[in-house]
């Protein structure tokens, strides 16, 4: 059952960490063919992912190559030490910080917004929504790890739908209607329904849905936009 009335159109954002490398240019062309709202661009770092994933280096080159906006995502421990470089490289994306890894959350979303981008946050499952209070004026988006990380999760717990819809409760008591909800974390066909009825609005995705090897990228995100309308929202 669908627990809240929103208009908002449900956005796709497939997260290029699960592109083939190898053929990003192509990976990319093609999710651009598919008509998705977002890129979804992980930059990692080694103490908070235990690996590093993509280059700032790559985002001037996908701005070039497409308009579609890149949600870059800064899983990183220090992240006020590499947002020059990043926002040297970015305009028109939208920079995701994540509040418990530093104190500077504010300062690096005002600088973000000073450099031509928009903004969002993005909290991990055990995280309050507290956290983001002061923050809702910057923001264009919340994401929301639906998933801890390394832990075998197969079905999205009723916490994490509660926080859900607890957030969008927040977002609209306060006025702010607009902010979008992301999902991220092993999204599959088994969750979509629970998570949007719960009140997320966009998705990332990876190799159980805009990805999966079996076929196309194109076939991927007709199909998936094909079930979310089945399920009564726009897409």
């Amino acid at each position: 059952m669908r627990l809240w009335d929103n208009s908002m159109k449900i956005k796709l954002s497939p997260s290029l960490e699960r592109a083939d490398l190898l053929n990003l240019q192509h990976d990319v062309l093609a999710l651009k063919k598919a008509g998705v709202e977002y890129l979804h661009f992980d930059i990692t770092d080694p103490q908070m992912l235990g690996t590093s994933l993509m280059s700032p280096a790559v985002i001037k080159p996908l701005n070039d190559l497409v308009d579609i906006p890149l949600d870059i995502h800064l899983i990183l421990e220090k992240p006020l030490l590499i947002i020059d470089t990043i926002l040297n490289e970015s305009k028109g994306n939208i920079i995701n910080i994540h509040p418990e890894t530093t104190l500077e959350t504010t300062r690096l979303l005002k600088l973000a917004i000073e450099k031509g981008n928009e903004t969002a946050v993005s909290l991990y499952p055990g995280t309050p929504l507290c956290v983001i209070d002061e923050l809702l004026p910057y923001i264009k988006i919340v994401n929301l790890y639906i998933r801890d990380m390394g832990v075998d999760e197969p079905e999205v717990n009723q916490q994490m739908l509660n926080k859900i819809r607890n957030l969008r409760k927040k977002l609209d008591e306060a006025g702010y209607f607009e902010i979008d909800i992301a999902v991220d974390g092993s999204v599959g066909y088994q969750d979509i329904e629970q998570l949007l009825n719960a009140g997320a609005s966009i998705l990332v995705l990876g190799r159980k849905t805009a990805f999966n090897p079996e076929y196309t990228i194109e076939e991927n995100i007709a199909y998936l936009r094909e079930y979310i309308r089945s399920l009564g929202y726009e897409c």
